[in-house]
């Protein structure tokens, strides 16, 4: 791939609170891999670890330093959020915002009719089956609202729930697809590739790329392990997308 002109770039490295990816140690992550970084946390109201502009300052602050620890006038990676909450865009300060150089979302937290996140993950492998496309319309409902917000990247794209997830090509038609995928070109809105979702299939990614949609890639850590590159390869190697296809962020002022 690098062969072939294609430009790396992970912009989905979380730091995580089992001490072991610091924002201290995203720098060194990178030059152990080699590939560039784009770290983020979590950001929303409801029980997230960035929970208000207060603690978003602070993340921001501290990543900055460490940033620019070396260079004051190039990155050594970048530096987002995920966002979590349908509102963000207009409870974090415009000053924060302006200091993001991305914000990314997956569509993985529906929200209950309180406002509390219903995270899919915590579905019931039992939940009804026959209700299946009732409660994927509510889904795909969900992933336009996310995908009509101001974000960059669409992380984990066409997941499912376990309940459904053998029910894939059935509730993922290739209209509900092309929705989805247009709203990312017609919003500026990159796709991941993520190593570590089975989640989407190359008929998807095929689908973006000829309707003019731009990939990236994530790896969506759960610690300072370096993932396997496995799946990234295999896309491109069935694929052979272009490097003017691939997301590409600015490190320098």
């Amino acid at each position: 791939m690098q062969a072939a002109g294609i430009t790396f770039a992970d912009y989905h490295i979380h730091v995580t609170q089992n001490g072991n990816m610091t924002v201290e140690r995203v720098a060194e992550f990178q030059k152990m891999t080699g590939i560039q970084i784009g770290m983020v946390e979590n950001a929303g109201r409801h029980g997230w670890i960035l929970s208000d502009n207060e603690k978003i300052t602070e993340y921001l602050d501290a990543a900055e330093r460490e940033a620019y620890r070396e260079n004051s006038e190039k990155k050594a990676f970048l530096i987002g959020i995920q966002v979590n909450d349908r509102d963000w865009y207009e409870v974090i300060s415009s000053e924060n915002r302006k200091r993001l150089d991305f914000v990314l979302a997956d569509t993985l937290v529906m929200v209950n009719e309180d406002g509390s996140p219903a995270p899919l993950w915590e579905m019931p492998a039992d939940y009804d089956e026959e209700e299946a496309e009732v409660w994927m319309e509510r889904y795909f409902a969900h992933c336009r609202r996310v995908l009509q917000e101001p974000i960059t990247i669409w992380a984990d794209p066409t997941y499912l729930p376990e309940f459904c997830e053998d029910k894939y090509d059935e509730l993922w038609t290739d209209a509900r697809l092309a929705e989805l995928i247009d709203l990312c070109v017609k919003n500026g809105i990159a796709i991941e590739i993520q190593s570590a979702s089975k989640f989407a299939t190359e008929h998807f990614f095929r689908m973006a790329l000829e309707r003019g949609a731009t990939l990236t890639f994530g790896s969506n850590n759960f610690d300072d392990a370096p993932k396997s590159t496995e799946r990234w390869t295999a896309i491109w190697k069935a694929l052979k997308f272009r490097n003017e296809q691939v997301l590409k962020l600015p490190t320098e002022k």
